[in-house]
């Protein structure tokens, strides 16, 4: 039940999008009209394109830059800081923790297209913000998924990537 609900959450999530760039080419032509930039002009088609597509954008980075963040907090919220060990499934309720915050992934997994919202980051230094954001220890001059072949690391906490 639980992957039903937060999967059509990311679903409806990401299909704001259209509707937020609709609602703001609406407030534009409310709080511009003395421009009248969308009258019936000959350049009326060009203004609205490129209006809706740097609404679009806009709309789309914030959406990304929003899952990114969620599942931050969420991380640390449910998993908290990781440590090394064994974690049965009867006796740890960690395993249960990890499984919701895997779940959660769909908000990046939706946006984007094949490779999500971490796809268009990877081989830059934004994937190792992010990655050191979840917990990973990342020294200066590393290069996380430098082929652009985005990877899925499911406990950054316990991993080190120093150079010498």
């Amino acid at each position: 039940m639980t992957n039903i609900a937060i999967t059509s959450l990311s679903a409806l999530y990401w299909a704001i999008n259209p509707v937020l760039t609709i609602q703001l080419l609406r407030q534009l032509q409310i709080h511009f009209r003395p421009l009248d930039l969308f009258g019936p002009h000959w350049y009326r088609f060009c203004v609205l394109y490129g209006f809706t597509a740097v609404c679009f954008v806009v709309v789309l980075n914030i959406l990304s830059l929003g899952s990114m963040l969620l599942l931050i907090s969420t991380k640390w919220a449910i998993i908290g800081q990781r440590q090394e060990g064994q974690y049965d499934w009867d006796k740890s309720s960690y395993n249960q923790r990890w499984q919701v915050h895997l779940t959660l992934h769909c908000f990046l997994s939706l946006g984007y297209g094949f490779g999500g919202v971490l796809a268009p980051i990877t081989g830059s230094i934004y994937i190792v913000w992010y990655l050191r954001a979840l917990g990973a220890k990342i020294g200066r001059n590393c290069f996380i998924h430098a082929g652009h072949e985005i990877g899925f690391m499911t406990e950054p906490d316990l991993v080190e990537v120093i150079l010498p």
